[in-house]
């Protein structure tokens, strides 16, 4: 990963929150109140399915009550939707790294994190606690439709929890005990094991500040205790983010970045094959791997496997919400755009449990090839009663994540001279090859003049003296000129010594022979 691999993991990597893994049953009651949404955080045991629902088990790892006709869309925990039959409504439940209060990150910016809203209006917002905040939005979306969107945030580690009851705004007071309903359902799989995290559904984890070891490039909130390896690592292929922070135990740890990674491929192209190049194999000494693209989820099953052995992959989730953003990247506008995203989880022999999340993402330009890398690659290793504790403390490793500006701005002005000193060196080489194909031709086209002076009997003639250049017929070796004379007064020999000694001669030279 080079400098701006780096700074992609820094811009997208509190995105990639791939371990919400709430254990525990945690219950979100919305009272039917026309015109306002409110949720109640408490434990519970399960709802009774009341007529017109059914209980639907997601492979995901919840349970929800669907009414009749209404769809469960999902692609992890951190993304589940309940939708009507019209599409016209929807239960959500999100999660999203907070930054700063609770209940300002949900009024100004959580709608923000939503593909595809179009403008909102908060209406009326408040909190229970530093932990809890709720909000009531007017929200028009790309068809014009005036709708409410009622959300309560429940924050855990930098991590909030999102339910959303959404109805078009003439329907919301009658849409909303449904909705209510739907959310208060909702219930994590591995709830009902009768597993809980420790201290009571929080994690007993306490929590110290990270500094990058080596260029103070970026901070993050770690297990205290924990032990730390890695960091900012900068090579000749420039600078990779690869860490990993283990539990002193050493059963569980945190890790992102992969060592075993290149900084980027070279996609294969007919030109690059015609040269000799292979796929699977380095384009030179050093240089990178040709491999035409993979998408995150295969890429990563071989990570897996390549850094864990024997894992078996128990589950794989694409992340299309990532892949948009990845998408959407201006530096990929342009050319043919290649995005993926992908959340695996896997079991490893020992027991323990983990989960990887990582994109893969490139561009081709025509037939010319391209490059592609992989990044974000994040996860955790756990035994798997410590899997909800383990994943909580990265979610808050990864929404605590700051990146040092003294730094950025450091290394956004390396980037800049190591910028101009490439383009020097750019225009250098190519008035060098430039020069060297004009001496070239000039050379060639001296030759080909040769030939044709020497088949049409044709001599071209220079005096040293004076710089005249002229041509003449004849055949012989050697020629004079009186000095001041016409040129074709050139007197020929094929002995070199002046054929008229009592005469001043200059000794001509013969172009392209002496």
């Amino acid at each position: 990963m080079g400098s701006t691999g780096a700074r992609r993991h820094f811009t997208n990597g509190r995105i990639m929150l791939l371990a919400l893994l709430a254990v525990g049953t945690v219950s979100y009651a919305v009272t039917q109140q026309p015109g306002n949404a409110h949720h109640n955080s408490r434990q519970e045991p399960a709802l009774a399915v009341p007529a017109g629902f059914t209980e639907h088990r997601d492979p995901a790892g919840f349970t929800v009550h669907l009414p009749q006709g209404w769809k469960v869309g999902s692609t992890g925990l951190a993304e589940i939707a309940i939708t009507s039959p019209d599409g016209q409504s929807a239960a959500l439940i999100r999660a999203r790294p907070v930054s700063g209060a609770l209940q300002q990150w949900l009024s100004t910016d959580y709608l923000r994190t939503e593909s595809g809203a179009g403008p909102f209006r908060l209406v009326s917002a408040s909190s229970e606690g530093p932990h809890v905040a709720r909000a009531l939005f007017e929200l028009g979306d790309r068809n014009s439709t005036a709708r409410r969107v009622s959300a309560v945030a429940v924050e855990q580690g930098g991590v909030a929890t999102i339910f959303v009851a959404l109805a078009p705004a003439n329907h919301f007071a009658s849409e909303l005990p449904r909705l209510a309903h739907i959310l208060d359902s909702f219930r994590f799989t591995p709830a009902q094991t009768g597993a809980k995290p420790a201290s009571g559904g929080r994690s007993a984890l306490s929590f110290v500040r990270w500094v990058d070891p080596y260029e103070q490039a970026f901070s993050a909130d770690v297990p205290a205790g924990w032990k730390t390896e890695g960091g900012l690592l900068r090579s000749g292929a420039g600078v990779q983010i690869a860490y990993q922070i283990s539990a002193p135990d050493g059963t569980a740890f945190l890790f992102a970045g992969d060592r075993s990674l290149p900084s980027y491929f070279v996609l294969p192209s007919e030109i690059a094959l015609s040269l000799g190049n292979r796929e699977g194999q380095p384009t030179g000494p050093g240089g990178p791997i040709m491999l035409r693209f993979q998408d995150a989820a295969t890429m990563g099953q071989g990570l897996i496997r390549q850094r864990f052995g024997q894992a078996q992959v128990t589950a794989v989730r694409e992340r299309p919400d990532l892949m948009e953003i990845l998408r959407r990247n201006p530096v990929m506008q342009g050319s043919v755009p290649q995005a993926s995203a992908a959340e695996i989880e896997f079991r490893l022999p020992d027991g323990r449990v983990g989960t990887m999340a990582l994109t893969t993402q490139g561009a081709q330009v025509s037939n010319l090839g391209g490059t592609w890398y992989v990044g974000n690659v994040q996860g955790f290793v756990a035994p798997a009663p410590r899997a909800s504790e383990t994943g909580h403390a990265l979610a808050r490793l990864v929404g605590s994540w700051r990146e040092n500006p003294q730094w950025a701005a450091g290394e956004a002005q390396h980037q800049q001279r190591m910028s101009a000193q490439y383009r020097e060196y750019a225009e250098y080489s190519s008035r060098l090859q430039q020069q060297t194909i004009d001496a070239r031709w000039a050379s060639d086209a001296e030759h080909q003049q040769g030939m044709r002076d020497i088949l049409g009997g044709t001599v071209r003639l220079k005096d040293a003296t004076t710089g005249e250049t002229f041509e003449t017929g004849g055949q012989s070796r050697y020629y004079y000129r009186v000095k001041n004379s016409a040129p074709n007064a050139a007197i020929g020999t094929d002995v070199d010594f002046n054929p008229a000694p009592e005469l001043d001669m200059t000794r001509l030279l013969r172009v392209g022979v002496e």
